[in-house]
């Protein structure tokens, strides 16, 4: 993965596995969104937009596993605006499977899950703070 923290790395690599997932790929040309999942040959592949900041890159990859996680993958899901129900589920599942990471789960990130995905990413903070992630 490359984040400066291994246990962050570790964690998105095991969860990765988990989920048969076989790429993450970091593409500048990603503009229009954060990240995209896409199958090819059965396994997962996740497009993260290199352009953003490490903290948004390693939530646009929690999240794009939790669409995995949750099953919520496909033509159907595509092109959906990040208001959609099914999107406040996947960032709630973000919030509620990767305790382990992040540093400040309380209800306010639930409440930000629900609300807004720009102020969930704000105000979320992975282990070992900013400048680790």
């Amino acid at each position: 993965m490359c984040y400066k923290n291994n246990y962050i790395d570790k964690y998105v690599s095991e969860k990765s596995a988990e989920l048969n997932v076989s790429n993450i790929i970091r593409n500048t040309k990603l503009d229009r969104c954060g990240a995209v999942t896409y199958i090819y040959k059965g396994k997962y592949n996740i497009v993260i937009n290199s352009m953003l900041s490490e903290k948004e890159q390693l939530f646009g990859i929690l999240h794009e596993l939790s669409h995995i996680e949750l099953g919520l993958i496909g033509k159907k899901y595509e092109k959906k605006a990040s208001g959609s129900i099914s999107e406040k589920i996947v960032n709630i599942n973000l919030v509620r499977n990767n305790k382990n990471i992040i540093s400040n789960n309380s209800m306010e990130l639930y409440f930000w899950a629900i609300v807004s995905e720009r102020e969930l990413i704000k105000k979320i903070k992975f282990i070992g703070g900013e400048e680790h992630v």
